[in-house]
């Protein structure tokens, strides 16, 4: 199978948590907690910033995707207060969809897992079909609104894997990173899929280069290169996206730092809040706000 035809596989399910008009002088502060998530601009414009990098600008139609806990927020590109409650129609309004992403099975969580921390598509970089798609979803949203539920989550859906699709063929870098989808060298290929069906194992360089036929240090140079980060740092990203999987089917922490390859639930706590910005503890907490 070429990589191409691997991306059709692409499932994920959508979660809107705001769906909103903001006016005059606003601030979404990490409006979305979520290993996964997604901001789309329906109309109007606004100021994404992210750490402490060069803001974006992002206008109607733009599509920003976090594939892991990044601090940033949403602000207006111009505007003053308006009264509580109420929408000036003297200043400009900015409709926004925010929402999470949760991948669907093992391919696509390996996938999303590759691409950088975030990345936004819009209409100066996008595919075939994606201006048709953001007006049905603009046009849909402006007529029923919150009555849509399920239409919205289905164009949504669809916005989501193409996007992601359109990321990895063209292995673009428009946001903060490089793409990382599987090496095309098959024998890197092999320590992968090693640690990804192995989380639990406590992987050594060494080990790793033995299952690809590699020295240690060729190994570690070829890992980084294909990949962008070496293979303890693909190892610690992806038992932490598994353990926030694990974490929402209601399993329990200890286990599922067991799961992970911790065989304490103080490290695995720590590692976790490290990269997730969280305790484990209060993953389903944040599930049961977003229901």
């Amino acid at each position: 199978m070429s990589n191409t035809e691997s991306y059709v596989g692409l499932r994920v399910g959508i979660n809107i948590l705001l769906n909103s008009d903001q006016c005059g002088s606003w601030l979404l502060n990490e409006p979305v907690n979520g290993p996964i998530c997604f901001h789309h601009v329906n109309e109007g414009e606004c100021t994404l910033s992210v750490d402490e990098k060069e803001p974006i600008r992002l206008k109607s139609g733009d599509f920003v995707v976090f594939t892991r806990f990044t601090k940033h927020s949403l602000t207006p590109c111009r505007g003053t207060v308006c009264e509580e409650g109420a929408l000036s129609l003297d200043e400009p309004v900015t409709s926004i969809i925010c929402g999470i992403a949760s991948p669907q099975n093992t391919m696509s969580n390996s996938i999303i897992h590759g691409l950088p921390p975030y990345f936004f598509i819009g209409n100066e970089n996008s595919f075939e079909g994606y201006e048709l798609l953001n007006e049905a979803l603009k046009i849909e949203n402006k007529i029923n609104g919150k009555n849509a539920f399920n239409e919205l989550h289905r164009m949504l859906e669809l916005l989501f894997v193409m996007s992601v699709r359109h990321m990895l063929a063209s292995k673009g870098n428009r946001g903060g990173g490089n793409v990382n989808i599987l090496p095309l060298n098959p024998k890197l290929q092999s320590a992968v899929i090693a640690m990804q069906q192995n989380p639990e194992r406590a992987w050594t360089l060494s080990q790793l280069a033995k299952v690809c036929g590699m020295s240690r240090t060729v190994f570690s140079s070829l890992f980084r290169q294909a990949m962008g980060i070496t293979a303890t740092e693909f190892l610690f990203e992806w038992r932490m996206k598994i353990a926030w999987e694990l974490l929402l089917s209601s399993r329990d922490i200890i286990n599922t730092a067991c799961r992970v390859g911790y065989q304490s639930e103080s490290a695995f706590s720590n590692a976790f809040y490290r990269y997730h910005g969280i305790r484990p503890g209060k993953v389903k907490l944040l599930q049961q706000e977003a229901s």
